[in-house]
């Protein structure tokens, strides 16, 4: 596994690829980075002094969280850093939560093994009606 330090980040980072990707998963957050993000928390992996990816979570109830869409820039993608971002996100999250939980497209192979071997449980298949085909996962996992 690649080792990547894990930061807080805001939309106010300054740094146009963070930025970027902050924005993007705002919209699959359905919300603005603008307005307030109490419960939604973005995680940047940085090798250095560069950003290697970001993932994000979003507070359900003070014992539940939602991690989102773990994104890996594009000059990074197959080294594991969506593997070392997801674990660092996931073993953060837990210190805080007693449960993480996130949905994986079916056809994500490389995600939905990542979720396995980091002890994560399938609970669940959703059927996404509106995209013909497509089934998404739902894994979780509980602090020990």
């Amino acid at each position: 596994m690649r080792l990547v330090t894990l930061v807080e980040v805001t939309s106010n980072s300054g740094r146009r690829d963070v930025v970027a990707a902050i924005n993007a998963l705002s919209g699959l957050l359905g919300t603005k980075t603008s307005g307030s993000m109490h419960s939604k928390t973005f995680y940047c992996g940085m090798l250095g002094e560069e950003a290697v990816g970001i993932t994000g979570s979003r507070q359900v109830n003070k014992w539940l969280v939602e991690q989102v869409h773990t994104i890996v820039f594009p000059k990074h993608r197959g080294k594991g850093f969506g593997r070392a971002i997801s674990d660092a996100a996931t073993k953060k999250l837990l210190l805080t939560y007693g449960k993480v939980f996130c949905t994986v497209n079916e056809n994500n192979v490389p995600m939905v093994r990542i979720k396995r071997s980091q002890g994560f449980e399938q609970e669940g298949k959703l059927i996404d009606h509106f995209a013909k085909g497509r089934t998404i996962l739902v894994f979780s996992k509980r602090r020990k």
